[in-house]
């Protein structure tokens, strides 16, 4: 091939692009071998929407997933269907969706010509306050959104550079005027299914419209009519979104009662916080200090003071000619507008900044610096020095910022050591170590569950300082102080959090639970009732219930509430084999017969069917109703039950044994116990030799 100009402009092209993927690739390595964290759970791990052709129906209805995000979710299923539950999968697609929007970012800065275009987009590629839109896989919302955005701006500026002419574009003639409707039809799709990957990209019209102001295009009504669909769509689904955050999601209440003057002061703050931290990304956090607002604080208003000014300046350097600084700002400001404050959403709960709050604005403050660097040294040569030195400071920063994201309790453990006041990572990191304290104990490791049931402790309690009234925080309390060994401390840390919380029926669940440990069994059933009361149709929470009641000696309430188990679940194997020992302790051995027979064949393993096998072949063969006493019968169940372990089992023996005994035939059961004596002494199981020697004297008795 020919070294012509052209060629060499191509390999360049392909280079450039190439060098952005790569990059990118390489910095997010981290996050590729990264786990779930925090709301992926409702979004991914949890979500049974992606795992049949009806969820993916479902994705598409408002209110069916936690935001209506339906492309994101639709993603989220296909690669469900092709690697299930493997993280890796889903954050290489977040990766790649992020390098190919540095790609179209590229693109669009070109056709705009604005300086520094390839630059613009390797920053935007490699900076860390995009680490948590790219690492965190709920937030596909971002990285999805962006690319069809991109898709949609390029496509929308063929489009009206077709119609009206443009850059490297004159204007159509009549006889092609209809070519462009099908870029401006591209552009319409595009824009729709950004919206339905997240819906801050409803600011789209309005940059295209500064777009149109950076090319000193004319603005006329023919040039804006092609933007009004793209307006009242956008207008349409971002209304859902604050009405899903409101009534679905939880955005409301006394956290988010702020004046219009309050909501003025945090829009102006964080207007001013965001382009601080693009230029200079230091001590970047999941969750940032929360701010202290309020009206009567004179020193609130100064971040309104600056930004007016700043306005101000803009609106006079565009009157004079100096478009860039008004359009590329402007950009940013309309861009991350909908997180400011005017609108609530879920996050502000905790913080009113956030890095992925800024993933699509960050571009008009990395034009602003990088286009407007390389407007004002012209050199090539020098702007590639540059790109030099700041490229590999941002690979570095954004490779480190990845390593944050690797699972849950790094990124807690990242937040608390940069924000200590940050009270959900303290206790959402109780809450991991928690289960694994969980894990620990049934492992049989005591020493090391109390060590994180310590710092659990410590988590939950600092949580507590910061917000006193949180109810989790208090169950957490309560559930390191059970695993600590302190129930009386964790009844007085749940009953707290009843009372801010005392809807839900775990807190009532685990305050039983404690009286359990206590013994005072009147307390747990009180407890357990309340939490059966407020979720009469779990039957987790009436087998418990029923459970309790047993335990306390109330048989008639217990029997109950396996009855109401039965009626929501007839076939349930714990109610089944409960209400049938039930029955044979009141003496009505044919019910308990049944019962046992219907458990039996609901079984679930190998472990259940034995466990109601055993009870019903004592049944079968002490039962004193002739009704209900079949020797054969359980001397068959009983050599069936032998036979499973091919005869390995001493205790399958020694009732084996005992059936023989009842059905009369002394001898076999002599014999079937000095076998089952022998099998428990070579096994080392010296107690249950012992006590199959007591009843072999019982035996020998009897022959």
């Amino acid at each position: 091939m020919n070294d012509t100009p052209a060629n060499r402009y191509t390999k360049l092209l392909v280079l450039g692009a190439a060098a952005i993927v790569l990059v990118t690739l390489l910095a997010y390595l981290p996050a590729i071998h990264a786990t779930y964290i925090w709301d992926d759970d409702s979004y991914v791990t949890e979500n049974t929407l992606l795992h049949d052709f009806d969820g993916l129906r479902r994705i598409w209805i408002p209110r069916e997933t936690p935001q209506y995000y339906p492309m994101v979710f639709s993603t989220f299923w296909v690669e469900y269907q092709l690697w299930e539950l493997n993280p890796m999968g889903y954050h290489i697609v977040n990766i790649l969706l992020h390098a190919f929007s540095s790609l179209l970012l590229w693109l669009v800065m070109v056709r705009l010509r604005v300086p520094g275009a390839w630059l613009i987009a390797a920053v935007f590629a490699l900076h860390p306050i995009c680490v948590e839109s790219v690492a965190w896989i709920t937030e596909r919302k971002n990285v999805l959104s962006l690319f069809f955005y991109l898709i949609a701006a390029i496509a929308y500026l063929k489009f009206d550079a077709l119609r009206f002419g443009g850059p490297g574009h004159a204007i159509s003639p009549p006889e092609q005027r209809a070519q462009p409707w099908g870029w401006y039809g591209l552009a319409l799709i595009a824009f729709m299914l950004a919206l339905f990957s997240k819906t801050v990209t409803c600011s789209l019209p309005a940059a295209l419209i500064l777009v149109m102001l950076w090319q000193r295009s004319p603005i006329t009504l023919k040039r804006l009519a092609p933007l009004a669909p793209m307006f009242m769509i956008g207008f349409a689904l971002a209304m859902i979104t604050v009405f899903i955050e409101r009534a679905h999601v939880g955005a409301e209440g006394e956290e988010f009662a702020y004046s219009f003057v309050e909501r003025c002061m945090i829009a102006a703050r964080s207007l001013l916080f965001y382009p601080w931290k693009i230029i200079w990304p230091a001590e970047l956090m999941f969750i940032y200090p929360r701010w202290k607002i309020s009206a009567s604080d004179a020193v609130n208003y100064i971040p309104i003071a600056i930004v007016l000014l700043i306005g101000a300046a803009l609106v006079e350097l565009y009157r004079r000619g100096w478009r860039g600084p008004f359009v590329a700002l402007s950009f940013y400001a309309g861009t991350v507008f909908p997180a400011i404050g005017f609108f609530n959403v879920y996050p502000h709960l905790f913080s009113f900044v956030a890095d992925h709050f800024v993933y699509h604005a960050s571009i008009g403050v990395i034009a602003f610096v990088i286009g407007g660097t390389a407007y004002f040294i012209r050199k090539p040569v020098a702007l590639r020095l540059i790109g030099a030195v700041i490229l590999p400071v941002l690979f570095m920063l954004t490779y480190m910022q990845s390593t944050i994201y690797y699972n849950e309790e790094t990124v807690w453990r990242d937040t608390i050591a940069k924000n200590p006041d940050a009270w959900m990572p303290r206790n959402n990191l109780a809450s991991r170590l928690l289960e694994q304290a969980e894990s620990a104990l049934l492992s049989g490791n005591i020493d090391h569950s109390r060590e994180l049931a310590a710092e659990a402790l410590e988590h939950a309690s600092e949580a507590l300082r910061v917000r006193e009234h949180h109810h989790t925080a208090h169950s957490n309390k309560s559930e390191a102080l059970r695993l600590l060994g302190d129930y009386e401390a964790a009844i007085h840390s749940i009953e707290q959090a009843i009372t801010h919380a005392g809807h839900l029926p775990d807190y009532h669940w685990q305050k039983s639970r404690l009286h359990q440990l206590l013994e005072q069994f009147d307390e747990a059933v009180d407890a357990m009732s309340e939490a059966v009361e407020r979720a009469p149709e779990s039957v987790y929470y009436r087998l418990e219930y029923a459970r309790i009641l047993s335990v306390a000696g109330r048989l008639e309430q217990a029997a109950e509430q396996f009855e109401a188990v039965l009626e929501i679940q007839p076939n349930n194997f714990m109610a089944l084999g409960s209400l049938a020992g039930i029955a044979q302790q009141r003496g009505n051995d044919v019910r308990a017969r049944l019962l046992y027979t219907q458990a039996i064949d609901v079984a679930r393993t190998i472990e259940e069917q034995l466990q109601i096998v055993t009870r019903l072949i004592r049944l079968l063969a002490t039962s004193t109703d002739p009704n209900v006493r079949d020797f054969d019968e359980a001397i068959n169940l009983a050599e069936q039950v032998a036979a499973l372990s091919q005869r390995q089992d001493p205790s399958a023996l020694a009732m084996l044994a005992s059936v023989y005994l009842n059905a009369g035939r002394p001898d076999d059961a002599v014999a079937v116990a000095e076998e089952a004596i022998i099998l428990a002494r070579s096994r080392g199981m010296h107690e249950l030799a012992m006590q199959i020697e007591q009843q072999l004297e019982v035996f020998r008795s009897e022959q």
